[in-house]
């Protein structure tokens, strides 16, 4: 199966809606989902503002498996340092989608930004992206309230 990354968009709020607006995509990490395809696409337009001090940029791509957008990986990239997060729609979960697609992410942090390392959390429920941190040689580095950090050389 094809996985592709591309930068979003604003137009991306409607499919990335239709695959992430869920409440079993956002069960495993304890939060709602986008409630609306206009809060999706608010939440967006913050994305492409970046940090208001201007330390750090943000990266936001959507996920693309057989043509179809499947949810989305950012990055926040400072210094040679990046934070990496994703969602993958429920319905595209078992499948490696959201392997190829953050180990794509990383390759291009590596490549175009100069990443030299990385970080990502999770909730501590969520074991499915505990197992895919591992796949991606995270390890273990703290732990906060629910939240459990990981990082790796890039």
């Amino acid at each position: 199966m094809e996985v592709r990354l591309r930068r979003m968009t604003l137009g991306d709020a409607e499919a990335l809606h239709a695959a992430i607006g869920n409440a079993e995509t956002y069960a495993p990490v304890h939060i709602p989902p986008p409630e609306s395809v206009d809060v999706l696409r608010a939440r967006i337009a913050r994305q492409f503002s970046g940090p208001g001090d201007g330390a750090a940029l943000w990266l936001n791509w959507c996920v693309l498996a057989e043509g179809a957008v499947t949810g989305f990986v950012q990055a926040t990239v400072t210094g040679e340092e990046a934070s990496l997060a994703y969602v993958l729609g429920h319905r595209h979960w078992g499948r490696g989608i959201g392997l190829a697609a953050t180990r794509l992410a990383i390759a291009e942090l590596v490549a175009r930004y100069g990443v030299t390392r990385l970080i990502a959390d999770t909730d501590e429920a969520n074991l499915a992206s505990q197992a895919l941190l591992a796949r991606l040689g995270f390890t273990f580095d703290r732990r906060d309230g629910r939240d459990l950090h990981y990082r790796r050389p890039a």
